[in-house]
């Protein structure tokens, strides 16, 4: 028997919507797999040339005589569940953690949590999961908390590091002699990595190579432009010690902000645990409720209830583990992991440098998928209005800007000004002995992967046009950051100064720069907690939805009760 007719308008418009989401999906997949294909292709070829680098770098440094930097590998957290490697890995950050005062630890948190759970009435089932949880979470927030202590400690060392090394150079311009004052009121790590820096002069290697182990150890991005300073001057000579004045009150700003960096963390930190634990307590309150009224503590028992109390409670502990991981960082880094992928995009988006092609067939599926079955029911029901309504929805989605541009500028900017001020440091530090055009130059190789190429066309423009303005105005062209324009115009007019007015120049552009530093430094700071403080959320609404699930199951049996007494 045939269906009716007017099922068959509606079966006919799922079809066409079917059929178009399919001829969608694979043509997005095609490309998707094509993309994957040729990015694939390309890793593996830059991975090859890496590997090919490296080798050869590898030979040079046997040649000389110097070992290969060795980088310290993490361990997971699994490594951590045996004893003597969470161990191992406290004793590497300089503290002791025997595998008494671990398991003394153990069985308190254990006799918490299990008195936690029995409070929450959970089953052998759900307690046991829950027990499992907690003994892989807190080998990772025991060596988490030591992390943090050996952080702080090394940062400390680093600070009392430079400001040493400035003051015993101020008073005689040697490093030898520097570095010997530094030692007498070092110890620790530092101590053995300021005599192999000794022992390395003494044997006669440059101070680039004898230096290495300190910036190695510590990686800090200040410390590696205070080293180039200081060799440069004890080379080259020339006045220093205003531009040593300045570096010094950098130092001390930088630690400054990253102290009062650090308690904001404690205060992010803190806000989670209270969360937490009021989460926790909030939830208690059904507890406290069913267990009370013996006719509703069946409730207790339910599947739903126990799932419910058991995420809950999971959610809690791996939560707590997740901030302390987060929140333990390096207080030294310098330098943020840089999307380069992401960053040559937004040129090609800010540029308008885009395939017109792929844009106009994302537009036409775009088109095809919203607004096709929208014409073709109007078509099918012979209904105008849906067929203008299509029409007119194609045009505006084919048509409409994406604003990829904007966002691929915002994002620009914020990058250029996190990164500009670490790079102008360096060239104003280089500008001590060299003129500007080579210490852009020299820069070029190892500056911001944001700006690099525009430091390359700067250079090829200041070739075509040495004395000219221009050059420098069109160094980051199209955005709006005052402050980078101002301080690039600043180099082009120590082009004009002379030699006696250098000084003052130089001297100005840095301290400008502190307050970009500080600004930079302040955005970095920012978008390390970022994720952490929008999570300070997340136990207050996992708590009330537990009440909601709650509430439920005491309505759905409170109807179950009446259903009986009926």
């Amino acid at each position: 028997m045939p269906l009716p007719d007017f099922f068959h308008r509606p079966f006919f418009f799922m079809k066409s919507l079917i059929f178009t989401m399919e001829v969608f999906f694979y043509t997005s997949n095609f490309y998707e797999r094509r993309k994957h294909y040729m990015r694939k292709k390309k890793d593996q070829q830059r991975q090859g040339q890496e590997i090919k680098a490296q080798n050869n770098q590898s030979k040079l440094r046997h040649t000389k005589g110097e070992k290969p930097k060795k980088h310290k590998k993490q361990k997971g957290f699994l490594q951590y569940l045996n004893p003597k490697e969470m161990e191992t890995e406290i004793i590497g950050y300089g503290y002791q953690y025997s595998l008494k005062s671990y398991l003394i630890t153990l069985f308190l948190s254990l006799a918490v949590v299990v008195a936690v759970c029995r409070f929450f009435q959970l089953t052998p089932k759900y307690m046991a999961i829950l027990i499992v949880i907690f003994c892989f979470s807190l080998p990772v927030i025991i060596v988490d908390q030591f992390r943090f202590l050996y952080e702080q400690k090394r940062f400390r060392q680093s600070v009392d590091y430079m400001e040493q090394m400035i003051y015993s150079f101020k008073r005689k311009p040697k490093i030898l002699e520097s570095l010997r004052d530094v030692l007498s009121l070092s110890d620790g790590k530092m101590a053995e990595c300021l005599n192999q820096a000794i022992e390395a002069i003494n044997r006669g290697d440059s101070y680039e190579d004898a230096l290495l182990p300190i910036e190695n150890e510590y990686g800090c991005e200040r410390m590696k432009i205070l080293h180039d300073f200081l060799i440069k001057v004890e080379r080259q000579g020339g006045k220093y010690q205003s531009t040593l004045n300045i570096i010094l009150d950098d130092i001390h700003s930088w630690t400054e902000r990253t102290y009062s960096f650090q308690k904001d963390r404690k205060v992010v930190k803190n806000s989670i645990i209270i969360s937490l634990v009021m989460g926790v307590m909030i939830t208690a309150t059904t507890v406290i409720l069913f267990s009370r009224n013996k006719s509703m503590s069946p409730i207790l028992k339910m599947e739903a209830y126990q799932i419910g109390s058991f995420l809950v409670l999971g959610v809690m502990i791996l939560l707590f583990a997740f901030v302390q991981k987060k929140l333990t960082g390096s207080w030294l880094e310098d330098i943020h992991d840089t999307n380069e992928k992401q960053i040559d995009k937004d040129w090609k988006n800010f540029r308008k440098e885009r395939n017109v092609g792929k844009e106009i067939m994302q537009s036409v599926f775009a088109t095809l998928i919203c607004s096709g079955p929208v014409i073709i029911f109007g078509l099918w029901q012979s209904s105008k209005i849906f067929i203008i309504g299509g029409i007119v929805l194609a045009i505006v989605i084919f048509f409409v800007p994406t604003g990829n541009g904007n966002a691929a500028k915002k994002r620009l900017i914020k990058e250029c000004e996190k990164e500009f001020p670490g790079w102008i440091r360096g060239i104003a530090l280089d500008l001590q002995t060299d003129n500007v055009y080579m210490s852009l130059r020299n820069s070029a190789p190892n500056a911001p992967y944001v700006f690099r190429n525009e430091i390359y066309k700067l250079l090829d423009e200041i070739e075509k046009d040495p004395t000219g303005i221009l050059p420098y105005q069109h160094f980051l062209e199209g955005l709006e950051v005052p402050d980078i324009h101002s301080i690039v115009k600043m180099l082009y007019s120590l082009n004009e100064v002379g030699s006696d007015d250098a000084e003052t120049q130089i001297n100005s552009l840095i301290v400008r720069n502190n307050a970009l530093i500080e600004k930079a430094e302040r955005l970095k700071d920012a978008d390390k907690v970022k994720l952490v403080k929008q999570i300070t959320w997340l136990p207050m609404l996992t708590s009330t939805a537990k009440i909601f699930l709650d509430m439920g199951l005491l309505i759905m049996f409170l109807f179950q009760m009446m259903g009986k007494l009926q």
